[in-house]
């Protein structure tokens, strides 16, 4: 069999497996025009019948003369669609951006059901229960170009819709302009996918995100507000010099993936797989949003400053103009440092409705009415009388020598919280993650609830515009009961901070701590104590501002018993601050608070806890002895080896509350 021969033979073949798997055939015009032949438009309708194929293609594949084969879409063809990359390096980009975006399984089955490499390009085909028309979803501006000068913009990516028209293999020669053939490289007829209408729009959406054409932003008015002494508007400047993270990530949006300057979002409360929004859409500095369940118009871009405006303002510029000011934004400082940003995004330092700043005085009834909040008790962990050590909405810390368990006791408190259901963030300056993870499973923590409601950061970089958006948009987003922050000296260095300048630390006090503290968590700080244990008298190592700075309360840890795997070690606490004055109230002799007990199964490594008020654990000379509730424990560690927190609540009788 020649070449030419086998080619026939081939296009014969294809025009039965297509009009098999119920596709309505017509042959392409053999003139580079890449459209059907003669009077097509009754196969929009109906696919052609036994007799028409054979009079197109012959009765048999040596009877077969034409080049060509083509596809009509749309229900006629039980509601095939075709996408159409026009450029072989456009969908190695949208596979890459699917995989990033979770939806590479999604393209990889549907790439596996049917596609083909096209003369430049790639098509795919599937079926779905709601199509459209043809459609262009992404396109590049083509001044000059004389193949595109009357049809518009050079097409990246478009749809061939309800009726229309698509050339599939094994066509060749004459049915293309360059005379490059049509080649299967995936699936055939027979295997084509139906997809969800939820799983297209998703695929049109990714596409969407690859249009190269200007954005046309409709800006409305807004007030030419300046900055103190005139000069750049803040709403310029911040458009100028802000990053879209720090405008999205706090309300919620999250950025799923960033290629050659084009960032892709995906809106709040998604939960699907998908992008919603692109910044910086074509170069233009913009944000575009495609969906229609979000606070912005779709399909039309948005500055920085309005995006700003509308989702921190709601739209009111004047007062967006006056925040930015306020944080430096303008001639003075178009781009300020991340610790000249304001603490209290959540509202504690922001200026009041009539612009007022935070030096205005307070409304008494925010202290004196019958609902004002007062001041918070502590709520996290907890002894076992139920009484709490960590206050919420503040700086807590916890003090101690290398080797003292402070560590520990801050994982025991997350752990708490992720057996109570809440969320909890660990911001590890000094450790590994697989170590925080392995131990807060020891300490009884499910996988799946690590996965799901722990939240664990390895910062290598320090503090700037980019890190405070994905800071602060995480904690908007997550809400945690307790954010850890293990190991302050070294996060101190990370910024280029002096340990012993008050100046210095009162900086990073503000840039971390308290940033974190506006939004509700207990903020707990691990921090080493000084190595002259006669003169640290409860401070951490470094300048005195550590403990001014705690507005919860401070913790000095002092080891009883060394801990390790098998053994049973423990530790002091003792009140070394507290602003409040709640847990002062329950304080013991010289101040101790707590005591604090693992027990580690020597066979599993399940960690069994105590946290206990220190009157139960001091005999008469104010040594520590262990409780009748620890004995307890270690005999049913013993006898039952494995056991974890929750097979010890279970099967040891004692206090549990809290």
């Amino acid at each position: 069999m020649t070449a030419a021969t086998a080619t026939t033979h081939a296009i014969h073949a294809a025009v039965g497996a297509f009009s098999r798997a119920r596709f309505s055939v017509a042959p392409p015009r053999e003139d580079g025009s890449k459209a059907p032949i003669g009077p097509w438009k009754q196969y929009q309708r109906n696919r052609a019948g036994r007799g028409q194929l054979i009079e197109w293609y012959g009765d048999s594949p040596d009877a077969c003369a034409r080049t060509g084969v083509g596809i009509v879409n749309g229900s006629v063809s039980g509601n095939a669609e075709t996408i159409d990359f026009d450029e072989h390096a456009v969908w190695l980009a949208f596979q890459e951006a699917a995989s990033a975006c979770g939806l590479g399984e999604l393209v990889e089955r549907v790439h596996s059901g049917y596609a083909e490499r096209t003369p430049g390009g790639v098509h795919l085909v599937y079926r779905c229960a709601e199509i459209e028309g043809n459609t262009k979803l992404a396109t590049r501006p083509c001044p000059g170009c004389s193949k595109h000068q009357v049809d518009g913009p050079h097409p990246l990516i478009e749809t061939r819709g309800e009726g229309g028209y698509t050339i599939v293999a094994p066509s060749h020669g004459a049915v293309h302009p360059s005379g490059e053939p049509y080649q299967i490289i995936a699936g055939d007829p027979s295997t084509v996918v139906t997809i969800t209408p939820e799983e297209r729009r998703q695929l049109l959406d990714l596409a969407r995100t690859f249009d190269e054409m200007p954005i046309v932003s409709i800006e409305p008015e807004r007030p030419p507000t300046r900055a103190v002494g005139a000069g750049t508007r803040p709403g310029d400047a911040f458009s100028a010099h802000a990053d879209w993270r720090v405008v999205l990530k706090p309300h919620g949006w999250q950025l799923v993936y960033e290629s050659a300057g084009v960032g892709r979002w995906r809106r709040p409360g998604k939960r699907d797989p998908g992008i919603s929004a692109t910044t910086n859409h074509a170069g233009s500095g913009y944000l575009y949003v495609f969906s229609t369940s979000t606070a912005f118009e779709a399909e039309r871009g948005y500055s920085k400053f309005s995006a700003y405006a509308l989702l921190s303002h709601g739209g009111d510029y004047a007062a967006a103009a006056r925040e930015l000011a306020r944080q430096g934004y303008g001639e003075k400082a178009s781009a300020p440092l991340a610790a000249s940003i304001p603490v209290g995004v959540a509202g504690t330092e922001a200026p009041n409705s009539a612009g007022q700043t935070s030096w205005h005085f307070h409304d008494p009834g925010r202290y004196l009415d019958s609902d004002a909040p007062g001041d918070p008790q502590p709520t996290v962990l907890r002894r076992e009388d139920g009484a709490a050590l960590f206050y919420p909405g503040a700086v807590n810390a916890l003090y101690g020598e290398s080797g003292s368990l402070k560590s520990w006791i801050a994982q025991l408190a997350c752990a708490e919280v992720l057996l109570d259901g809440g969320i909890a963030s660990y911001f590890d300056f000094e450790s590994n993650g697989g170590a925080v993870f392995a131990r807060l499973q020891e300490l009884g923590v499910p996988a799946d609830v690590l996965r799901t409601q722990f939240r664990y950061v390895r910062p290598t970089d320090p503090l700037g515009e980019a890190e405070v958006a994905d800071l602060e948009g995480d904690i908007v987003t997550d809400r945690p009961e307790i954010v850890v922050i293990d190991g302050v000296t070294d996060a101190m260095g990370l910024h280029g901070l002096e340990l012993i300048s008050n100046k210095d630390y009162a900086t990073f006090d503000r840039l971390l701590p308290k940033r974190i503290a506006a939004f509700g968590p207990a903020v707990v700080l691990v921090d080493h104590v000084g190595r002259n244990a006669a003169t640290r008298d409860g401070y951490a190592l470094g300048a005195q501002h550590k403990r001014a700075a705690v507005t919860g309360a401070a913790y000095t840890v002092t080891l009883v018993r060394p801990f390790g795997r098998g053994k049973r070690g423990a530790a002091a606490l003792k009140l070394s601050k507290d602003r409040s004055g709640y847990v002062d109230a329950i304080a013991g002799v010289g101040r101790r608070v707590a005591d604090v007990e693992l027990a580690s199964d020597p066979d599993s490594g399940s960690i069994a806890t105590t946290v206990r008020a220190p009157e139960a654990s001091e005999d008469g000379e104010g040594r520590f002895r262990p409780t009748t509730l620890m004995e307890r424990v270690s005999r049913a560690i013993e006898a039952t080896p494995g056991m974890g927190v929750r097979d010890v609540h279970g099967g040891v009788s004692g206090k549990r509350e809290g």
